[in-house]
């Protein structure tokens, strides 16, 4: 951490003795997290502000999110009111035949 400032330091400790404890990481998990970024460097930073995905490209991908969100709400409407009339719905772990 040599080429670090001192604020950066004093984060990366405060990090370490208080952060790891409190959000339930174990130190090992700290020190490789460290390890892999300290090697990424300044270019893995960099990169990350990239963007990807252009606008056309992500505006595509919320119409198709809020497409699926539509279905899972369509779908879990759809078993509620099967339940409510008293059709079997079986679960995950059971397979249709299992049900019966």
């Amino acid at each position: 951490m040599d080429h670090l400032g001192y604020e950066q330091v004093a984060v990366a400790r405060h990090t370490r003795e208080v952060g790891t404890s409190r959000e339930g990481n174990r130190p090992n998990v700290y020190y490789a997290w460290l390890k892999d970024f300290m090697e990424a460097g300044k270019e893995r930073l960099a990169r990350d502000t990239v963007r990807d995905a252009s606008r056309a490209e992500v505006d595509s991908l919320k119409r198709e999110n809020e497409r699926l969100k539509q279905l899972v709400a369509e779908l879990s409407l759809s078993v509620h009111l099967l339940k409510k009339q008293g059709y079997p719905v079986w679960s995950r772990t059971e397979t249709p035949d299992e049900y019966q």
